[in-house]
Parts: structure tokens; C-alpha cells; sequence
């Protein structure tokens, strides 16, 4: 069974809908936040074949109910990174998109996605924290000199839109490098960043490299993970030793 085939097995097996009333439904998906519950969002029917899908404000309240406070930095940041994701957020913070029948799959995807990215924002509730990780990658790109194209959206075999953080484009003497950066190393992270990978390296070019930043200044490293994404052919760069990175991607 191929990883792509693996991720919708268990991707289907363990994610659940419960009708609430004709137009509501709640989908709860095997991705788990901080608590270890359930990822879940609401399909609101809008028409015959227009839905609503949101988060109900469930992220963000979860966020402020841990103590987190959205000041002005932070509100920027969350901005970022639900506009790199392609969806929308209203006044009350509930994360949302609008999609058709057709569409339905991906717009949830990407939901589901920007959700994950925003309880990463919880690193952030030290005051000495004042950064986005991604943000501190491109510093270091930007340092080095090194060329890159941010919020990337790729769509690989399963017409699934992946999101990556950064491309940096091929030249006469190295190949395309996809970057994502890692604030966490459970094992749904870990199986969203390869099945990304996976799902879109044979619509890019056979040489094409993907790096995944780790950020070991906020996690321990766990050896299971990192022989993981070798296993797949994913680079791993420890935040801690990014120089020894700078050639292969400068190049």
C-alpha cells in the first residue's frame, strides 16, 4: 500500500460526520491539537451546492482559553498565515471558506491545514517569542542570500492542495527545494508533511529536494521522527545547526 493510498485509509477510517439538522454537520478529523482532541469543523449548507466550512471559532478560542492573548503582533501573524492558506477569518475569529460540491475536498483540506498552523501559535504565549518560525526561516534565507518564492500552494495526485512554506526555484547547478518549517513532531504532523510531499514529488521534477525546518530550540528531537522523513527522502534541518544547511540550498 503506497503512503498516499495509507493516509486516505486511515484518514477515512477515523474521521467521523454527525448530522446536527438538515443544513449542519460536524466532521470530526483524526488530527489531534494540543489536548489531544479531535480536530473538528462544521459543513453548513448554503445552498444545493454551496457550503460554509468553519471552525466555529474553536481554534482561536482555544488559544485565548490557554492564556494566549491576540495583540497586534499576533493578530498580523494570524492573518498571514490564514491568507497563505487561501480561507478567511470573521470578527469572531472563527476560521471559515465557502465551497461547492466540486471543491468541497480541497477547501477542507486547506481548512483543516490553516487550523494546525494556528494552534502552533501557542509557541508564541512567551512574551520572548515575538516571531512566527516560518518568519524566522526566511530571516535566515534573507542572510544567506538565498532566493526563494514564500506560501506556496501545490496540487499533486490526489487534487488536494498542499501548502508549503517555501520554494527555492532550480538553476543550471541545483534542482527545485521545497521548504516547511515544523513546530511540532507528533505523529499527524509528521503524516500530513509526508503525505504533501508524497502527493505532489511526481508533479514536480525528479530531482526536485524537500527540506522540513524542525524548530529543536522549542522541541526535543525524537530519532523515530527524523528516521521517518529520511525514509521518504525528506531532508531534516535542525534549527540549531541551520548553517550546515546553507550551501545546498544556496547553491
Amino acid at each position: 500500500m503506497s503512503v498516499l493510498d495509507d493516509y486516505y485509509s486511515w484518514l477515512k477510517s477515523i474521521s467521523f460526520l454527525n448530522q446536527l439538522d438538515n443544513n449542519i454537520a460536524r466532521i470530526s478529523l483524526p488530527f489531534l491539537d494540543r489536548n489531544n482532541d479531535y480536530t473538528e469543523i462544521y459543513a453548513v449548507k448554503q445552498s444545493e451546492r454551496e457550503y460554509l466550512l468553519t471552525d466555529d471559532g474553536a481554534t482561536c478560542g482555544e488559544l485565548e482559553f490557554s492564556g494566549f492573548e491576540f495583540n497586534d503582533k499576533r493578530l498580523e501573524m494570524l492573518n498571514t498565515i490564514v491568507n497563505s492558506h487561501g480561507v478567511s477569518i470573521d470578527s469572531n475569529k472563527a476560521i471559515f471558506t465557502v465551497a461547492d460540491i466540486d471543491s468541497l475536498p480541497q477547501k477542507k483540506h486547506m481548512l483543516v491545514q490553516c487550523m494546525m498552523k494556528v494552534s502552533d501559535l501557542f509557541e508564541l504565549r512567551r512574551s520572548k517569542v515575538t516571531s512566527l518560525f516560518t518568519e524566522d526561516i526566511a530571516e535566515f534565507l534573507d542572510e544567506n542570500d538565498i532566493r526563494y518564492t514564500p506560501d506556496v500552494m501545490l496540487i499533486g495526485k490526489s487534487k488536494l492542495p498542499c501548502h508549503f512554506d517555501f520554494i527555492i526555484p532550480s538553476n543550471k547547478t541545483a534542482p527545485e527545494r521545497l521548504i516547511r518549517g515544523m513546530n511540532r513532531l507528533d505523529n499527524n504532523s509528521v503524516r500530513l508533511l509526508i503525505f504533501s510531499w508524497e502527493d505532489t514529488r511526481d508533479s514536480r521534477s525528479r530531482e526536485s529536494k524537500f527540506y522540513a525546518f524542525i524548530n529543536d530550540i522549542e522541541l526535543q528531537s525524537r530519532t523515530t521522527v527524523i528516521s521517518s522523513l529520511k525514509e521518504y527522502d525528506i531532508t531534516p534541518v535542525m534549527w540549531s545547526s541551520r548553517v550546515e544547511s546553507v550551501n545546498s540550498l544556496a547553491a
